[in-house]
């Protein structure tokens, strides 16, 4: 496939002619992700090869490292091309949600080399919608109470003020590829999603589902995404599989992404699946802030459904499995709140 596509505009023809060799490539990096883009959408999502997956995760990973000179982001716009591998319906789950990282990075004007899998927005994993505190984290880092909510989490601000967490590489985290409890605690929570994270909760980054296509969903984040179709009966839930990108005014096809796919394997195997609840969720099961862990659940069975407008999805019923201590709605509690409180200066 031509890493190039024809009909560039002037200016653009200019800058790879007589621009910098940072542009110059800048610009075949952006023709490259244009150009699998289009053989998508005019092909579907099974043209692209294990190859084109394989060079557009390098090329993210790349990116995140390049050290930008001048207005190159600008003029080259290889922003707008990283945007089209956020649609997961045609480049999946993990490439997409790499893509939404960076640009969020850029988006945030932080353009500072560094890796994508370790780098969190803030505003992404806080549970209610708040505004930014420039002094969020000041007077609280030194204190018991926040090395054990943010253990192992470090905050990194860009040149404009915005606050942005990240792993320390330091710690030691806790692997989330794993069937089960996985030493969790019915009840035990968190203040971020990349809290969770840390500890082997949920191994997502940014997605509600996390798993492998050949063995199955680990484990789901009730987080309100889809409030349209999800229902949550508490030890029943109506989960909603990835939905993708909608576009008004086309006919819809079911979408099938690869964290779909994990929660149809985990209906063959019968796997356990460790369920969160976010309090960004409406349900009367949701925590009061933050994101908490409510138990394991079994995939029962899946149709296929239509919402309002006529848009095919995958639907899941999960059942919490006997056995288990009860949802503890009492978390969090007091002092975990306060903390919540402390850690987004509120």
């Amino acid at each position: 496939m031509s890493n190039m596509t024809e009909g560039s505009s002037a200016a653009h023809r200019n800058i790879y002619r007589d621009g910098t060799f940072k542009q110059r490539q800048l610009m075949k990096w952006r023709w490259a992700i244009q150009s699998r883009h289009h053989h998508a959408v005019m092909n579907g999502a099974t043209a692209i090869s294990t190859e084109d997956i394989i060079f557009l995760d390098t090329l993210l990973t790349t990116l995140s490292f390049y050290r930008w000179v001048g207005n190159d982001f600008n003029l080259t716009k290889i922003g707008r091309a990283v945007r089209y591998l956020t649609d997961e319906t045609l480049f999946g789950d993990d490439l997409s949600n790499k893509a939404k990282i960076l640009l969020e990075r850029w988006d945030n004007s932080n353009f500072a080399p560094g890796p994508i899998e370790d780098l969190f927005d803030e505003d992404d994993f806080s549970s209610d919608d708040r505004e930014d505190s420039d002094s969020a984290d000041e007077g609280v880092v030194g204190s018991a109470t926040y090395r054990h909510v943010m253990r192992g989490i470090d905050v990194v601000t860009s040149a404009n003020g915005r606050k942005t967490y990240m792993l320390d590489r330091r710690f030691d985290k806790r692997p989330a590829d794993v069937f089960g409890a996985n030493g969790l605690t019915v009840g035990d929570w968190w203040p971020f999603q990349i809290c969770a994270l840390r500890d082997g909760a949920h191994g997502s980054r940014m997605g509600g589902i996390y798993g492998r296509v050949n063995s199955g969903a680990y484990s789901i984040v009730i987080s309100g995404g889809y409030e349209e179709t999800d229902r949550d009966y508490g030890d029943r839930i109506l989960y909603t599989g990835s939905r993708g990108e909608i576009v008004p005014g086309s006919q819809q096809v079911v979408p099938l992404t690869n964290a779909t796919l994990s929660l149809i394997k985990s209906f063959q195997t019968r796997e356990a699946v460790r369920v969160l609840r976010s309090s960004k969720c409406n349900s009367k099961w949701a925590p009061a802030v933050g994101i908490r862990y409510d138990g394991l659940y079994r995939v029962m069975t899946y149709e296929i459904e239509e919402d309002h407008e006529g848009n095919p999805y995958y639907q899941f019923e999960l059942q919490r499995i006997l056995g288990q201590e009860s949802i503890n709605t009492s978390r969090p509690n007091a002092n975990e709140r306060a903390d919540f409180a402390r850690v987004t200066g509120r």
